[in-house]
């Protein structure tokens, strides 16, 4: 495929018709996991590795060295505390198995990491998010048609518990940060028409509700308020004093609404009990009236599962337990076998306290501080604000193996890279390390 100008942003050319069609392919299939033999599998996987494997054997694959020294030096350390340590320091039996398969979903989501930087490199990076994002609310529409209709209309595939809507998503928490994630990659994305861009992240929004996920609704409402509260100090996402004052007019109805709401036990009781009529929002309806019981119950039971991961950081908060023995570990100090449902926890009860924390700090700050190329800002501004939905979401989900999170965080490092090199500056085309853009195939 031909070569790009731009650094990050496939601007001026058309996109070769093999891109465009790879492209499609991954976007669409990002919205689809299947849990099988243990494994967390997706389309995805299979046009990841065509990608990768035409970009490696074309010479055209770019490997951040430092990125691939600190994964080498990751994996020596949960392998070794997780195979020759943890056996000694705790009372369980080493699973070679177990180890294998939870260094592979590692290893795959480095992979996915390469990958976001890579696409991110060609200028592709756009399309991409687009077609995850308008394929996101296309399957958020069919569930708020599904759910309109008799259940014995509505296919188990799309469904958890018969009323929770989980799109092709094994877990309809994971599907909820998704829908969100897609609405922050697609609610600033000029390249789609309004009259389609806010329907879709209204169809999103319903969507999230639609999954019955307490947590992809507390992240729901924490990112509107985000939203509103950029469109409030942003005159570029606020068009005009009108508009402005809309918002500002709807986020005091809205704190009067939750006031009232905190003070009045008993309207907080009325609006729950409206919510009877629909399953997925009668789940929903205990955090109004008893937020903490309201986490606890109805299955979610994220305070053991909290409690088991902070007794295993206890236990080895310098190293970590490693890859493999999570849930032994869990088994044999709390009687628990459950993951942490917390991407933090999650990663500080692996690696250690020291290795999570400076990762933590690491997205932070890439998060934070704006790239120096002036033609990365709007790719970083997407990005950034996905990847904050999805450490939003990682307090209730354990969201460290997700594909879609590391897909996008190596292009949120890439708009930093590439734009601290200067790309574009000067189009070469024969050196990999100098080249600013390249094929994807």
């Amino acid at each position: 495929m031909a070569a790009f100008a731009g650094p990050l942003e496939a601007t001026g050319r058309r996109t070769p018709r093999a891109a465009l069609v790879l492209l499609v392919l991954f976007g669409v299939a990002l919205n689809h996991t299947s849990l099988l033999y243990g494994f967390n599998l997706s389309v995805a996987d299979a046009v990841a590795a065509i990608i990768l494997a035409i970009a490696l054997m074309t010479g055209r694959f770019f490997f951040p060295l430092s990125a691939t020294y600190v994964f080498l030096m990751l994996s020596v350390l949960v392998l070794i505390v997780g195979g020759f340590i943890t056996p000694v320091l705790f009372p369980i039996d080493l699973s070679a198995s177990q180890m294998l398969s939870d260094y592979l979903k590692l290893a795959t989501s480095f992979c996915y990491f390469l990958l976001g930087i890579n696409i991110a490199r060609t200028g592709y990076a756009p399309i991409l998010l687009r077609v995850f994002a308008l394929t996101a609310a296309g399957i958020g529409a069919a569930g708020i048609v599904l759910s309109s209709l008799p259940q014995a209309f509505q296919p188990e595939l799309l469904f958890y518990g018969e009323f929770r809507f989980r799109g092709f998503i094994n877990d309809p928490n994971y599907f909820a940060v998704l829908q969100i994630a897609a609405m922050a990659l697609l609610w600033d994305d000029e390249k789609v028409r309004a009259s389609v861009r806010v329907p879709a992240l209204v169809i999103l929004s319903i969507s999230v509700l639609l999954s019955a996920s307490k947590t992809g609704a507390i992240v729901l409402m924490i990112y509107l308020i985000w939203r509103l509260v950029r469109t409030m100090v942003s005159g570029a996402t606020a068009p005009s004093s009108y508009v402005r004052f809309l918002w500002i007019l709807l986020m005091l109805m809205a704190a009067g609404v939750l006031a009232v709401m905190a003070s009045d036990p008993e309207r907080r009781l009325e609006l729950a009990t409206t919510f009877e009529a629909t399953p997925a929002l009668n789940r929903l309806a205990p955090l109004l009236i008893d937020f903490e019981s309201g986490i606890e119950g109805g299955g979610s039971t994220r305070d053991v599962a909290w409690g088991s991961a902070v007794t295993i950081i206890e236990a080895a908060p310098l190293i970590g337990v490693g890859v493999g023995t999570y849930l032994d570990v869990s088994q044999a100090l709390t009687g628990h076998e459950e993951l942490a449902h917390n991407t933090f926890l999650q990663i500080a009860a692996e690696w250690g306290l020291l290795v999570a924390g400076v990762f933590v700090a690491t997205v932070i700050l890439l998060m934070v501080r704006r790239p120096s190329g002036v033609d990365t800002m709007h790719l970083w501004l997407k990005n950034r604000d996905a990847v904050l939905v999805m450490l939003m979401g990682s307090m209730g989900v354990s969201l460290n193996n997700a594909r879609q999170f590391w897909l996008i965080l190596g292009i949120l490092v890439a708009t930093h890279l590439f734009a601290s090199l200067n790309y574009g500056a000067k189009p070469k085309t024969r050196s990999l390390q100098d080249e600013p853009t390249h094929n994807v195939t």
